[in-house]
């Protein structure tokens, strides 16, 4: 059993769209805003979703909260540490 615990930190990618891509760029914004998270259809990468969630497979109703930038700001599809917001924490069983 896979358990998102409170205070649990995760590193991931901010993802767009390809049409979007400039806009999955890390901006000091990013810090403290609430995505989806998702998946891209082309393959197995999971990232919180910027921009264009329509082109990715979104897990329903989970969102986390930006904590950390870990790459740089402008970084294009930038690494960043993140919490799944409260009210998504779910059991995966």
């Amino acid at each position: 059993m896979n358990v998102a615990a409170e205070g649990m930190e995760f590193i991931g990618h901010l993802i767009s769209a390809a049409s979007a891509s400039s806009s999955a760029k890390l901006a000091q914004t990013d810090l403290g805003a609430q995505y989806p998270l998702g998946k891209q259809n082309s393959d197995t990468h999971w990232g919180l979703v910027k921009n264009g969630a329509s082109s990715f497979a979104v897990a329903s109703h989970v969102y986390g909260t930006v904590t950390r930038l870990i790459d740089a700001l402008s970084t294009v599809n930038g690494r960043v540490a993140f919490v799944i917001d409260e009210a998504w924490r779910q059991l995966d069983s």
